[in-house]
């Protein structure tokens, strides 16, 4: 198994675009492990089909290996981290996740690599924040991963 292979990743919008969760924006449309090449493969599909649906906006994608000693499914710890801080600090979890994972954790990481790749990143300058409408099809997916 690589490095790449237990990855987590994250891909977000560039400026001017981010969504409008329900407590604040960000550019995040999903938090995703493992398996890199070939999950982005799979992701592209969708981001095609969002973008056909209105601008061309560019996407970046932000990657880390998390490592830990006698610890190899770190990456997967890792990820259901980034969610839960996403779901408490957005009150959703990101556009293309559908799935809360919940995994024990007892490592710290850095508040301030959590901050910038959930939010919107220092310095960029995101000028309009959506959200799809009942009549797209990535709302139904959005809205039920909505806190209650």
């Amino acid at each position: 198994m690589t490095l790449i292979d237990r990855a987590v990743y994250v891909i977000r919008m560039r400026p001017p675009f981010a969504i409008n969760y329900p407590k604040r924006y960000t550019p995040v449309l999903y938090i995703g492990e493992g398996d890199l090449l070939s999950r982005l493969l799979s992701h592209r599909k969708w981001a095609i089909r969002m973008q056909e649906m209105g601008f061309r906006f560019p996407l970046e994608v932000a990657i880390c290996c998390p490592r830990v000693r006698n610890s190899p499914d770190a990456y997967r710890v890792f990820e259901a981290h980034l969610l839960n801080v996403f779901y408490e600090r957005y009150g959703s979890l990101p556009l293309k996740n559908s799935i809360h994972e919940y995994k024990a954790y007892d490592h710290q990481y850095e508040r301030i690599a959590t901050n910038i790749v959930l939010g919107p990143g220092s310095g960029n300058r995101h000028l309009w924040a959506i959200q799809p409408l009942p009549s797209n099809p990535f709302q139904a997916v959005f809205a039920r991963t909505h806190e209650v």
